[in-house]
């Protein structure tokens, strides 16, 4: 099957779109089927994104600088204005620590993938990041499966990333829904390209927080 390409940015928008949905649902709207349904779009779409570009160009140290710099931001906002939820920017943070380990290991010790998972993982469990960081285990085992999909695209492999995909939305059954057809159309062919940037990188950063905290503000105003 021909993969279908697309900028990156316009799946970026796409989950921005969808994570502001969800916010303004979980903040000011309290309808909960919003937050259920195109909320639960937002994080499958930046794993997606995440784990392609550290695949394909493998981006480690910016995005340690990137993600560490902007998630102790967002922590101050998140302190003040949301002190119960949790740092998606952490969960990637962590996430790419472990992947840039998985690496390490299998280029030094030559062992196979699957090895260099368990070697990297019991000692990420013990990494405190966990608890600052958004979706938990749950996401962390998510971001996994989806960078042992993009190493060997088997069959195994693709029900683990929909196994993984129920557990982090397991609590609503148009979550549920949601999620699986958002990762299933992200991996039926979608092939990920740079061009024309419709937003400098520091700008989807900064929306994460900036955002949150005016919600807040306008919910405070209402």
């Amino acid at each position: 099957m021909q993969k279908i390409t697309v900028q990156s940015d316009y799946i970026k928008l796409w989950a921005l779109i969808a994570m502001t949905v969800d916010h303004f649902d979980r903040i000011i709207g309290h309808t909960e089927w919003l937050g259920n349904t195109i909320g639960r779009m937002a994080f499958p779409i930046f794993a997606f994104l995440i784990v392609s570009n550290y695949c394909i160009y493998h981006p480690f140290k910016k995005y340690v600088v990137r993600l560490a710099f902007f998630g102790c931001f967002t922590n101050l906002i998140l302190h003040y204005f949301r002190p119960e939820s949790g740092n998606i920017l952490f969960t990637f943070l962590w996430a790419i620590l472990f992947l840039e380990a998985c690496e390490f290991i299998t280029k030094k010790t030559r062992v196979p993938l699957w090895q260099a998972y368990w070697m990297a993982f019991l000692f990420f469990l013990m990494l405190p990041l966990i608890l600052v960081a958004d979706y938990s285990l749950f996401g962390f085992f998510f971001i996994m499966s989806l960078y042992a999909y993009q190493k060997m695209p088997t069959k195994l492999n693709y029900i683990t990333v929909l196994i993984t995909a129920l557990c982090i939305n397991f609590y609503s059954v148009w979550a549920v829904i949601f999620t699986l057809v958002t990762v299933i159309t992200l991996l039926s062919g979608i092939k990920i390209t740079k061009g024309f940037r419709l937003i400098k990188w520091w700008g989807f950063y900064f929306y994460y927080p900036l955002h949150i905290l005016l919600l807040c503000c306008l919910k405070d105003l209402l």
